[in-house]
This record gives structure tokens, sequence and C-alpha cells, in this order.
């Protein structure tokens, strides 16, 4: 047993050496196994060398921030949360402890929109709440949530502003179930909820007007917040998109120009080919909107609403099923793209299983269904029942297209341009002007 203790004092370990040979009395077998330890775990200890960078106390944060990140390559990286942390500790202030309690509270609720929220994403939520609120108050002119703002945060900004900003999530988790989205894996963006989340918490705040409360701001905010999605404007870095959200919003609501998000937001027709899988946030985004409006189940007749969609582990599936379509050589970029699916619960499915529409059609009339019923269940779900009972694919997706184009369009408040494109056309094989069935 060698102490460790001594291992960088040469003359130490020297007499401890001298010390095991008197025990041993000199054992030429003992000195033989000291000189191998000693070679092959005493030198490497002393000649380890370990890197270090030294940085004076008046080195800005940001750089701090920005060296940690690049030394600690291995295993869970540092992060502006855990930069915070270290400052908020010198004023004895455990911001990690503080955090897992907030996101324990929002388990609790079961809001489960607000489950992929980070650490990091609310003190970025924080800082764009409390340098808009300096903004407002003429302390500081700019407005923002990048790292150097995140690592300039003051412990009693964060404590005066953290009930309004957990307020500020829960209501846009709330915002968001109006909209037809009930789960974090539903979320078309993530990265939108900050913005959002500090718009909600100033507008409740002191300084706030309260004015969100007003149906026709709401529907401001309700417009904004699609032009974030079908306009797909939040998928890179967004720090300087959601500073020039909170500023428009609010400049809007005072009848001010239109934010950024808004002008900025298009949408191509030939966009909802392209939506194959829920990996695009505009692809989530049609599945909230049939949502929005609570759906019929296609086998029960009963609304799809929040409680019945968690809980009847819904999922997004074909209307026209994989398989039919597969045996009846449709064009596969059709029958999987966004046209032909919708939400339906796992069991509903399951009686869908791959047969025709029309096939399907009549297992909803042997659970008693009426017709009428059975028809705003399609309906409801933009699915017209006459091209379903005929198993016509062309006009029930020519149909279902437009459909969702004009649901878009109402979302957006702006007109989908190209609609009578030579693309379109192309793409189509017909215009998209045309008028759809009733909804």
């Amino acid at each position: 047993m060698f102490p460790l203790n001594i291992t960088f004092d040469s003359s130490a370990v020297m007499h401890w050496m001298m010390n095991l040979n008197v025990y041993y009395h000199n054992d030429v077998e003992i000195g033989s196994i000291f000189m191998k330890f000693y070679d092959s775990v005493i030198k490497p200890i002393i000649a380890y060398k370990i890197p270090v960078i030294e940085l004076g106390k008046d080195t800005p944060r940001e750089a701090v921030c920005q060296i940690f990140e690049n030394v600690n390559t291995g295993g869970v990286p540092l992060t502006v949360f855990e930069l915070v942390t270290a400052t908020f500790a010198a004023d004895e202030y455990d911001l990690r402890a503080d955090w897992n309690e907030i996101y324990k509270k929002w388990v609790d609720k079961k809001l489960d929109v607000l489950k992929d929220v980070s650490g990091v994403n609310f003190l970025a939520a924080m800082s764009l709440l409390v340098t808009y609120q300096k903004y407002k108050k003429g302390i500081s002119g700019a407005v923002s949530c990048k790292k150097r703002e995140i690592l300039k945060l003051e412990l009693e900004d964060y404590l005066n502003n953290r009930d309004s900003l957990i307020r500020g999530f829960i209501d846009a988790a709330s915002f968001l179930a109006q909209q037809g989205i009930y789960r974090s894996n539903d979320l078309p963006y993530t990265s939108q909820l900050i913005p959002l989340a500090a718009i909600f918490a100033y507008d409740k705040s002191k300084a706030g007007s309260n004015s969100l409360i007003l149906s026709t701001n709401i529907d401001k905010l309700v417009q904004w917040y699609w032009c974030g999605v079908f306009g797909e404007l939040y998928g890179g870095a967004n720090e300087a998109r959601f500073a020039l959200d909170i500023v428009d919003i609010f400049a809007w609501i005072n009848e001010g120009k239109d934010p950024d998000t808004v002008v900025r937001a298009n949408f191509q027709p030939t966009r909802l080919l392209s939506m194959q899988t829920r990996n695009s946030a505009a692809y989530k985004g049609v599945m909230a909107l049939i949502m929005q409006s609570s759906p019929l189940d296609f086998m029960s007749g009963n609304k799809m609403d929040i409680a019945s969609y968690l809980e009847e582990d819904t999922d997004i599936h074909h209307i026209f099923p994989q398989a039919y379509c597969i045996a009846n050589n449709l064009p596969q970029r059709k029958w999987n793209s966004v046209i032909n699916k919708t939400p339906i619960y796992a069991g509903t499915n399951r009686s869908i299983g791959g047969r025709a529409p029309s096939e399907y059609i009549k297992t909803m009339q042997n659970k008693k269904l009426s017709q009428q019923t059975i028809d705003l269940a399609l309906k409801s779900h933009m699915a017209n029942p006459d091209y379903l009972r005929s198993d016509n694919f062309d006009e029930y997706f020519i149909d279902r297209a437009i459909q969702i184009l004009n649901r878009i369009e109402a979302a957006i408040g702006k007109a989908i341009p190209g609609r009578d494109s030579d693309e379109t056309i192309k793409e189509y094989g017909v215009t998209l002007k045309r008028q759809a069935s009733s909804i």
C-alpha cells in the first residue's frame, strides 16, 4: 500500500522506499516490485500535464462561457445555464434547485406541452422579458436574449420576474391548447415558446397593460403564432427574431405596423407535398389546425378534445391507408404527404386497418353511426365523404389540399400565392383555386 499524498514529494517517496527496504530486510524482490510500481504508476502521475487557462477577474462572462464550451468537449457540455447558476451561487441562490422546482410544477399541472422546455430556454425568456422592461423604461435600447445578455442577468431582476415568467409559460401552454397543440411531441417549435411566454409574462406584469384579455389582441397573437409556424421561421438561431417578436407584438397591439414575423411569413402550395414526416413545423401545424376545431372520431363520432386526445393515444395516420395505397399503385409522394394524414385514435386506426375508405365507412355504420354523423366526422377532418365512399383518391386529394390551404390562409391571415401557378399545376395536375367542399 502506497500513500498517494506523498507522490509529489520526492524526498518523502525516497524515505518511504528506504523504510520499505528496512522492513523487508533489503529483499531484492521487494525492491524490484517497488521500482516497477514507481515506473508504471508514480512517474506517469508526476509527469502528467494538467492544462490550465487563467482568467482575470475582469474577463467578460460571455468570454468565460465561450472558453468553457470550447474546452469542455467531453461529458455533459456546460451551458449558459451552468454559468448563471455559478454566478447566482455567489449570492447563495441555488438556480438549479429553483429550476427543478419550476419544472416540477409544470409536470404536476400535466402541462405536457412544456416538457421539452429547458433551463436555458427559461433564462432566454427571462432575458427577453427583463431587457424589454428596461427598453420600455428607456433604461436600455437593446432587447435581447443572446448569450451575453443572459450572462448579464442580475439575481434581483430574476427574482422580481420569476413568478411572472412561470405564469407566462403556463399561459403560453393554455394558448397552445386553444390552437390544438396539447403535447410537446406535437409542438411545431419549442423555441417559439420563448417569446410567447415572455409576451404573456410582460402583459400581465405590473408594467404591462393586460391587453391580451381582449379577443382582438389575442387574434393578433394567434396570427403571429401561425405565421411563425407556416413561415417556418424558427428553425435556426432565432435570438434576433425573439427580440423583434416581443417589441413588434406590443407595438402591433397599439396600432403599430405588422410584425416582421407576419410580414415575412410565406407558404407555397407545393410545400404540402414535401411534408412527409412530422419533423417539419408546418406538418405539425396542419395537424394542430385540424385538432383546433375538435374533429370527430371516425368510429365513435365523439369530439376529439384535449382529454380524449391524450387518453386515447392519438397519433397521425393515413386517411387512405398506406397498405391500400401501395396495393393500388398510388404515388407515394401524394399518399404519404400531410394531405392524406390526420390525427386518429390508436383504436380507431386499428379498426381502419389497411382497408379502402369505402370499407371502413361500413365499419362506422356497423357501430350504429348515422350517415349524418359519419359525414360530419369525415368533414371535420377535411375529408369529402363522397370521394371516400367511392374510393376516389384523386378527387379527394385535390379537394383536401384546397381545404388545408384555405385553413392555413385563415390562420396566417394572408392569401397563399401560387395556387394556380405553373408549378402548382405541374405538381398537382390542376389549379388549387377552385372551391372546396364544405367543412
